[in-house]
């Protein structure tokens, strides 16, 4: 205001007249006024001045504690979501590590599994083979008795009467004897009567019949190889049968 005041009479050095032209000067010299009596009465009123700028100071005081809280409570609040936001990234993995894990103990179960039983697999057949192994064995000494047993009886009159003689002692008494001898003579008869029926010159070893009355003693065995029969297995390897079977040359018929 002061340099307002001293250009209201400095004067122009060239055209030697005031600065300000009568208009402007007037204008000046009432924004002086005014502020003259503004001054004065804000120095009449100082207290209340006072009051006024510790109030005013005061309220920015305030102003900048509530910016400066606002402030704080943002920087919380970001502090707050990046927290939250760290965390669930850190839960996001933790979830992801653990399915990793469970997939991975899965994984090694499956394969355990799968070892487990390829070493099963391979036991049984191991199994497998030892056990066909020991049925070829014991296939092949049964073929070698029953090679011992069709050998060890010589065919027709002198065998026959050997395996009798081996019947007689097998059974307990006279009464047995005299029913085997029977059951011998219903097969020859059957096979004199139809050699063609191949029924009656394959015998099962466990046919029930012929093992009561002439199979299950001593000699009844040996009658019928004396009697050319021989003792052979049939059938597959899981139903093998041992049956005595008689081969006999038959005619040939001529058709006219």
């Amino acid at each position: 205001m002061e340099k307002f005041r001293a250009r209201c009479s400095m004067v122009d050095p060239v055209t030697n007249q005031l600065r300000f032209g009568p208009k402007m000067l007037a204008k000046v010299q009432d924004l002086l006024h005014r502020y003259d009596n503004i001054k004065l009465a804000m120095e009449e009123d100082a207290p209340l001045r006072l009051q006024v700028e510790s109030k005013l100071k005061q309220l920015a005081q305030q102003q900048v504690i509530r910016q400066q809280e606002e402030i704080a409570r943002e920087k919380e609040a970001r502090d707050a979501q990046r927290a939250a936001e760290l965390a669930n990234e850190q839960e996001k993995e933790r979830l992801l590590h653990e399915a990793r894990e469970r997939e991975a103990e899965r994984e090694r179960e499956e394969q355990e599994r799968i070892q487990a039983l390829a070493i099963a697999a391979q036991k049984k057949r191991e199994q497998r083979e030892k056990e066909r192994a020991e049925e070829e064995r014991q296939r092949q000494l049964e073929e070698q008795e029953r090679e011992r047993l069709n050998a060890s009886i010589p065919h027709g009159k002198e065998g026959l009467e050997k395996a009798i003689a081996m019947l007689r002692e097998g059974t307990s008494n006279e009464t047995l004897f005299r029913q085997s001898l029977q059951k011998l003579l219903a097969v020859v008869s059957n096979i004199c009567k139809s050699p063609e029926n191949a029924a009656f010159r394959h015998i099962p070893k466990d046919n029930v019949h012929f093992h009561a009355d002439l199979g299950q003693y001593p000699g009844g065995h040996q009658c019928l190889l004396a009697m050319g029969f021989k003792e052979l297995q049939q059938g597959d390897e899981t139903q093998p049968r041992t049956v005595f079977v008689l081969e006999v040359k038959l005619p040939l018929t001529l058709s006219h």
